[in-house]
C-alpha cells in the first residue's frame, strides 16, 4: 500500500494542469494529413470524407451564431426601401423587434469572441495598456456620426454582469483581447524613465504651449 500511495503522489507532483485559453490549437489540415498517412492509398478519399464530417459536426454549433448574427445584423443594418428584399415583414420591422435583434447581435457577437478565447478588456488592464508601448495609440479616424450611441447602453443594462470592470469607453465601443497573462518585467529602465522625463518636462509643455494635446 505504501508504494501505491508513492506512485499516486507521484504521479500528482507530474500533473500539469492547462488552463481552457492556454491550449496550442492544431489545425485542421495537420490532423488531416496525420490521418491520411495513417491508412492505405485505396482508403484516403473515404478518410477524406470522414475528416469532412467530423469538421461539419464540429463547426455545426458555431455556424448556427455565425448564422444568428448574420440575421441580426442585417435586420439592425436594412436600408429603407429594401426590407422586403431582404425577406422581412412588418412583425420584424417593427421599433420593439428592432431593438431586439441589435441587442441580439452584440451578445452573439461577444458569444463568438468567447467561444474564440477573446475576452473584454477591463479598466484595469486599458490602463496597464495605456500605460506602455502595446500599440494603442495608433492613429485611427472614427465616424462617430455614424455611430449608434444608445445600442451598447442597452446592451450593458441588459447584461450587468457582463459590463462590470468595463473601461469608462465601453458605452461607446467594446475592445476585445486574447491572451493568458498580464506581460511583466523588472529592471531600472533608465532608457524609459529618461524619455518620460523629457515627455514631462519639453514634450508636454511645448504641445501646451502651440495649443496641441498629446
Amino acid at each position: 500500500m505504501a508504494e501505491s500511495h508513492t506512485d499516486a503522489s507521484e504521479a500528482q507532483d507530474n500533473l500539469i494542469r492547462i488552463r481552457n485559453s492556454a491550449h496550442i490549437p492544431v489545425g485542421l489540415n495537420f490532423l488531416k494529413d496525420a490521418a491520411l498517412k495513417l491508412v492505405n492509398d485505396n482508403e484516403r478519399a473515404a478518410m477524406s470524407d470522414v475528416v469532412r464530417m467530423l469538421r461539419s459536426l464540429f463547426h455545426y454549433e458555431s455556424l448556427e451564431k455565425r448564422d444568428r448574427v448574420k440575421t441580426n445584423f442585417t435586420l439592425a443594418n436594412v436600408q429603407k426601401g429594401e426590407e422586403r428584399l431582404v425577406g422581412y415583414d412588418e412583425d420584424s420591422l417593427g421599433p420593439v423587434s428592432f431593438e431586439h435583434s441589435s441587442v441580439d447581435f452584440v451578445g452573439e457577437f461577444c458569444t463568438l469572441m468567447a467561444d474564440a478565447e477573446f475576452t473584454l478588456l477591463t479598466q484595469k488592464e486599458w490602463e496597464l495598456a495605456s500605460a506602455e508601448d502595446f500599440m494603442f495609440t495608433l492613429p485611427v479616424t472614427i465616424n462617430w456620426a455614424s455611430h449608434d450611441e444608445s445600442l451598447l447602453k442597452m446592451f450593458l443594462s441588459k447584461n450587468p454582469s457582463l459590463a462590470s470592470g468595463l473601461p469608462q469607453f465601453s458605452q461607446r465601443a467594446l475592445v476585445f483581447k486574447r491572451g493568458t497573462g498580464i506581460a511583466r518585467a523588472k529592471g531600472l529602465f533608465i532608457m524609459e524613465k529618461i524619455e518620460m522625463l523629457l515627455d514631462m518636462l519639453v514634450k508636454e509643455p511645448f504641445l501646451k504651449l502651440i495649443g496641441r494635446s498629446q
